[in-house]
Parts: C-alpha cells; structure tokens; sequence
C-alpha cells in the first residue's frame, strides 16, 4: 500500500480555501450548484464545505434564495494579521537601531488572548541574559508590558480582567484587585510601566505604550534585564528613556498623533 506524501493538500481543505476565494471574487452571492460548476467540484462537497463554513460563521445563506456569500469574519480575521505585520516591519527598524546602541534586549508585545504575546525580540548582547523568544506569551497582570496593554485597554475589559483570579508568582506580584488597578492609573498618568520581580525573581523590566492611527493601545516595547546589572532606578533612567522614544517613533510610523 502506497503512502501520500506528507506535503500533499487536504482536499476538503482545499476546496474551502477555494471557494472562500471564489466568494470574495464574486459580487454577488452564489448557489450550490453555481459554486460547483465555477470550481468543477462535486455538489456533495461543496455543500459540506459551505456547511462547516456557515457553523463557523465564515459564511451566510439567504433562505430565500439558498444562495451563499461571505460574512465578515475572514475580513476581520486577515485584518489582524495584516495589523500585526504593518506594525512588525515599520517597528523593525526603530527596534535595530535601539538594540545597536544599547545592547539590551528589547522586545514587542502585542495583546493576545488576554496574554501579553512576543512579536518580535532581540536578545542582550550579555554573556549572562534573559532568554525572550518570539511567540512566548505572559500573564498580563504581572509582566511592564502586560501591564501596559492592560492599562490602555477599554475600562470594561479592564474590569473584567482584573476581577479574574490571579496567581502570585512572586512576593512582588500584584495579585490584588484594588494594588493593580492603582498601579495601573498610575502608569497611565507617568507614560511607562515596571516590573519589579514581580514574574521572575532577579528580573526587572521598563515598558513603554506604542499607539495606532486611532489612539487605541496598538503594543508594548519593553527591555528585561537582570538586578545583578542594573537597579529598577538605574534601568529607569538609561534604558527607559530610550525606550519611550523609540516606542513614540514607532506609534508615529502607524499614524498616531497626540
């Protein structure tokens, strides 16, 4: 008995990118039977497809006409991934050339399944450094750029988050409703964010707020780096103002004016 490769396509899948591609094209919505005939597939798959397709909400039919159109998810899905990739390449630059003149890590984080998630990182150039890699994710509430994405985020979403239980990681944690969202305003009021040992041990971390076209809070850019190198003081005052510059250059790249 033969074996497929393993590179080649699933069919069903396939024909559903297919025929969401179809859907797109077309300006107006289109039948079962139209939808086979255009892609030359059998009506029992097409059907199927555009079965699972509509229970993802991927697309609608009218009953009136049984025929079928798009919704607005998949535009709103790519829409995200288009966001994400604007902001990774017109932040790389910004990011290389504080990276040059430091030589300390520097990573941005973007909001994510309520987590605080690495778009892009670069290491410290330090024998001894803070491993960061690019698709880690991290609690919200006790990370600087967690705490930034938090405290820019809609009031309600704040609210509701903060009312989840949180794990303390460390004695600095700030496990409590009523310490976080007063941490929280007070970022909002200075400009930056601090973690003081309050995720790890031994690590501390400056992050900054990067803006969108809109206003809204669009990520974080943020360095850690270890107590045996620096004091949160002496971070502050040589990584941190670097970093709020090159955050403002890069929420000036994506069209945000104050």
């Amino acid at each position: 008995m033969s074996k497929k490769p393993i590179n080649a396509p699933a069919p069903a899948a396939y024909h559903a990118v297919k025929i969401i591609e179809l859907l797109a094209a077309e300006k107006e919505p289109l039948g079962i039977s139209e939808i086979g005939r255009k892609l030359d597939l059998n009506i029992n798959m097409v059907f199927r497809v555009l079965n699972t397709l509509q229970t993802c909400n991927w697309v609608c039919v009218d009953s009136r006409t049984n025929k079928y159109q798009l919704t607005l998810r998949p535009f709103e899905t790519t829409a995200k991934s288009r966001d994400s990739i604007s902001l990774y390449s017109l932040a790389m630059p910004l990011v290389h050339q504080y990276w040059e003149a430091f030589g300390e890590s520097i990573i941005l984080s973007i909001l994510k399944n309520d987590a605080c998630f690495y778009l892009l990182s670069m290491e410290s150039t330090r024998t001894v450094r803070i491993s960061a890699s690019v698709g880690s994710s991290y609690p919200l509430y006790c990370s600087a750029p967690g705490k930034i994405l938090l405290a820019y985020s809609d009031p309600a979403y704040i609210e509701e988050y903060t009312s989840r239980p949180m794990k303390k990681y460390t004695e600095n944690t700030l496990a409590d409703k009523a310490a976080l969202c007063a941490n929280l305003e007070e970022i909002r009021t200075c400009g930056y964010a601090l973690d003081k040992e309050e995720y790890g041990r031994g690590i501390i971390c400056f992050a900054a707020p990067i803006f969108s076209s809109t206003g809204e809070i669009a990520a974080a850019l943020h360095s850690s780096v270890l107590l045996t190198d620096y004091s949160i003081e002496s971070m502050t005052q040589t990584l941190g103002k670097g970093l709020i510059e090159t955050a403002k250059e890069i929420s000036l790249a994506l069209g945000y004016r104050a």
